[in-house]
């Protein structure tokens, strides 16, 4: 069992009942979680967003509401980009891919937390995510949104990259060989080989 949270990622590993209380088709369903047995990272909702918000700052194209489609900015302006704004993006728009992208450059998968004033590694850390990643032929998508969070602005268009749609939730999955996160892929395999050494 898989609980993607906002602050963390806990795999926990669920055991059949005894045989013959239920017929085997029915034991995923009536058995028991062993908790002793449970594996958690980080890597979860929170860095999910952020890595989805660094994206868009940096690739998204937004039309504000009075401008034409020559005005576009490249920047999503940062009181129009809300955590509602990324949800929505995440829930309409994001998906996993079926296939890993070839690791080509050095990620910091757990460069969540920037610190005041660290623009450039931002900056960074988005163009390195689109060398590795842009190449994806998924569709983009658009998306209208408040402008800003007074009434009356009206709404603008934000046009996201379908490889941002499709690459942003490999944060999940990155390895990387300085990080003592794991990550999701991994504590499931973990887990799955703690069943089959405790049964």
């Amino acid at each position: 069992m898989v609980d993607c949270g906002w602050l963390e990622t806990t795999v926990t590993p669920v055991g059949p009942l005894p045989p013959g209380r239920i017929r085997a088709e029915q034991q995923v369903y009536h058995s028991r979680p062993l908790f002793h047995l449970a594996r958690s990272t980080p890597l979860a909702g929170r860095a999910l967003h952020e890595r989805l918000r660094l994206l868009l700052r940096y690739h998204a194209t937004y039309i504000a509401p009075s401008a034409t489609a020559t005005d576009s900015v490249r920047q999503i302006p940062s009181r129009t980009l809300t955590d509602r704004v990324v949800e929505r993006v995440l829930t309409e728009g994001c998906v996993i891919a079926s296939t890993r992208a070839k690791q080509t450059s050095t990620l910091d998968a757990m460069d969540i937390d920037h610190p005041e004033g660290a623009a450039e590694n931002d900056e960074q850390l988005a163009t390195e995510l689109q060398c590795l990643y842009g190449t994806s032929d998924h569709p983009d998508k658009s998306f209208r949104i408040p402008h800003s969070s007074f009434p009356g602005d009206g709404h603008g268009t934000l046009t996201v990259p379908g490889w941002v749609l499709l690459r942003a939730a490999e944060i999940l999955f990155e390895e990387e060989a300085h990080s003592e996160c794991e990550t999701v892929s991994s504590i499931i395999l973990a887990t799955l080989l703690k069943v089959s050494f405790a049964n």
